[in-house]
């Protein structure tokens, strides 16, 4: 099995935070089908107990990533609305982020 994706450096884009979200996604996806293999006969005893668990926590995973970009967004959109050190303190608050 690979090893996870690394973390890239803040500042990047949205399009960036959504690629890596992905990467983990396929991470794990590619740890179930590994954990299947071992469960399947012969192959060591994992049930689909610990693929559940993991697609749980694709699904997990994607629903977060999904409510921290919108809560971004809002929080961008909201910063628009600013001016001087506000609106800079805030937009520099949220590239870290993506």
């Amino acid at each position: 099995m690979d090893t996870p994706p690394k973390s890239g450096t803040a500042g990047g884009s949205e399009h960036d935070l959504r690629e890596e979200i992905h990467q983990l996604a396929v991470f794990i996806e590619q740890a179930k089908q590994e954990l299947f293999a071992i469960g399947a006969p012969g192959g060591g005893g994992v049930t689909g107990d610990a693929a559940q668990h993991l697609d749980a926590v694709i699904k997990g995973t994607e629903e977060a990533s999904h409510a921290i970009m919108d809560a971004v967004d809002v929080v961008q959109n909201a910063a628009n609305g600013l001016s001087g050190a506000p609106q800079e303190a805030i937009m520099g608050a949220v590239s870290k982020i993506y």
